[in-house]
């Protein structure tokens, strides 16, 4: 394992222990575990905010070593150590030193914490990255999140002489590092948005900076799609139907092996000229709603429905 120790000054240095002291405690904590394939970059910056860890599942480069964006931008000022192997596993850990022992914190997945010495915050985060590490590159740990991760910290640190006082003040995928209740989430699927939050809320700093990015390009494409969708009359008196409702595959649509079958109509598709349906032999296919006919029976339905709403008007 390769340690490397950045600085914004020395007096920060001094405050922290001094470079061997900062090895040291990390040393301790990675004792028993196969780390020759792993770097550390530590850095301390006078941003007393600033406290935060990352573990990079794809092996690095040297040329790699100052990539990352966001909070990590700062790290470029830095530059690359020399010595670094060809391919490596990387840990970073930044620090904001303009803080006083003992402190408190809270982190975005629910606990707050309370160290007494910076090696106590410091031997925390470097066990929280390395079950990380154990995990994706050692094989341990298998399906361990953020919440298995941080328990396994605390024991790992407390088992070579560390100490600190955690507890959990939130569950679920509410947790976060604000003491504000957030929203709840809303939309057309709501179900599936909690589904996504909640597993969202195991990920780290980069796979939520990933996430992100496509989530952003999702909307965009979203968007064109909803521009250029141009609802028919015919489209609109499918898309109304109930989910359930008996449908009929045009015989001219194509050369198609349903071509004058009935189908279920499974559900609206948003944005789009093409429609969820259910074939006879259970299989759930999206036809282009140009190739779709009310069948006779649900049309009758259709229109008895219109007329006793326009009676009752």
């Amino acid at each position: 394992m390769q340690v490397e120790v950045f600085s914004a000054s020395a007096r920060l240095t001094r405050r922290a222990g001094g470079v061997d002291g900062i090895r040291n405690c990390i040393a301790k904590i990675t004792d028993n575990t196969d780390t020759s394939e792993l770097v550390v970059g530590v850095y301390l910056i006078e941003d007393g905010k600033t406290w935060q860890g990352m573990f990079d599942r794809h092996k690095r480069n040297p040329q790699d070593f100052t990539k990352g964006g966001g909070r990590w931008a700062c790290i470029r000022e830095f530059g690359v150590p020399d010595g670094l192997p060809e391919h490596y596993a990387l840990i970073r850990l930044i620090y904001g030193l303009d803080v006083h022992y003992p402190c408190e914190r809270q982190c975005r997945y629910g606990w707050r914490y309370e160290f007494p010495r910076f090696r106590d915050d410091l031997a925390f985060m470097a066990a929280h990255e390395l079950h990380h590490f154990r995990r994706h590159h050692l094989g341990f740990h298998p399906r361990e999140g953020e919440q298995s991760a941080i328990c396994w910290a605390i024991n790992r640190m407390r088992e070579v002489g560390f100490k600190m006082d955690a507890r959990r003040i939130t569950t679920g995928w509410q947790c976060c590092s604000s003491t504000k209740r957030r929203k709840l989430p809303t939309g057309p699927n709501l179900n599936l948005l909690r589904k996504i939050m909640q597993m969202a809320a195991h990920l780290a700093y980069e796979d939520l900076d990933a996430l992100r990015l496509w989530a952003t390009a999702r909307s965009i494409r979203a968007h064109k799609d909803w521009k250029r969708y141009s609802p028919t009359p015919h489209t609109e008196a499918l898309r109304s139907l109930p989910n359930g409702s008996v449908l009929r595959i045009s015989s001219h649509a194509r050369q198609d092996i349903y071509a004058g079958q009935k189908a279920k109509k499974v559900r609206n598709l948003q944005a789009s000229s093409r429609m969820e349906v259910q074939t006879s032999d259970g299989k759930i296919w999206r036809y282009p709603m140009r190739w779709l006919a009310i069948a006779p029976r649900t049309a009758e339905a259709v229109q008895a429905i219109s007329r006793e709403s326009q009676g009752n008007a």
